[in-house]
């Protein structure tokens, strides 16, 4: 009995594998943004404008087809862009006519106890420089989004700063315009299955990460296997931004059709 239940589950996965897909969305067309970023210098506020001007010249860079959406990793850039109006209108000069610019974000808020506290966001920005889309990370490490038991244990973030970050609301497909309904993960929400989408059923995956803690280990290509398993089971494409990579699309049953190679950086990808 243990046998056929073993052969059962093989030959519906061969014939499940064996279905035709594609990620092909036609009109639209995505350059992710792999910086390369090191994790000693990414909040140094003397490379701030450094790194800000890496991602434009990345973004804007020659390419055959131009694309319509230019994704980049999870807190790309060391600003408040939501609070920083001039930030947002030299990042607003790359993104493509009638395109948007989708990005990992720091924002700040105020938690129950009105205290200082950041949210990691996902945010969509139009050619106007507008914020129209955004959504806040639910699920946060412990020690490295935030401190448990604060008030008990001496413990510290092992992450820069010390504002522990709080989470948002929902698990929430996201509505970029000119792309199909997204739905966002944020770095290591990606391990995490079986999630309930609010604002209707992703059609693709998009998670933005900063594996750049991990420099060359195994942690980012555990990450990105874990992605993997999310489109999987979701049943939709997966797309992938890392800083440091591994930057990545796979197809609806997780098999990667392009990626980058941890460590270095380039821009281009076919569309979801």
């Amino acid at each position: 009995m243990s046998l056929f239940g073993v052969l059962a589950l093989w030959g519906f996965g061969a014939l499940r594998l064996a279905e035709p897909t594609t990620a092909d969305v036609p009109g639209v067309r995505l350059r992710v943004v792999q910086a390369s970023i090191a994790q000693t210098i990414k909040w140094d506020p003397g490379e701030s404008a450094r790194i800000l001007d890496r991602y434009l010249t990345l973004s804007t860079s020659p390419a055959p087809d131009q694309p319509t959406h230019i994704i980049w990793p999870e807190t790309a850039v060391p600003y408040f862009i939501a609070e920083d109006a001039g930030v947002r209108n030299v990042m607003a000069a790359v993104v493509p006519p009638g395109g948007t610019l989708v990005t990992g974000a720091m924002r700040r808020t105020a938690d129950v106890h009105a205290s200082p506290a950041l949210l990691n966001s996902l945010v969509a920005i139009n050619a106007s420089g507008d914020i129209i889309a955004a959504y806040d990370k639910i699920r946060l490490v412990p020690f490295g989004g935030y401190t448990p038991f604060r008030q008990i244990l001496p413990l510290q973030k092992i992450t820069e700063g010390s504002i522990d970050y709080i989470p948002g609301d929902a698990r929430t497909s996201l509505a970029i315009p000119g792309a199909p309904l997204a739905g966002a993960m944020i770095c290591y929400e990606a391990i995490f299955p079986g999630e309930a989408w609010s604002g209707g059923q992703p059609q693709w995956l998009l998670n933005l990460t900063n594996d750049a803690w991990f420099g060359t280990s195994s942690g980012p290509y555990q990450h990105l296997l874990a992605a993997r398993v999310r489109a999987i089971e979701e049943g939709v494409p997966l797309v992938r931004a890392a800083n440091t990579g591994i930057s990545a699309v796979t197809d609806a049953y997780g098999r990667i059709e392009q990626s980058l190679p941890l460590a270095s950086s380039t821009q281009r990808f076919p569309p979801p």
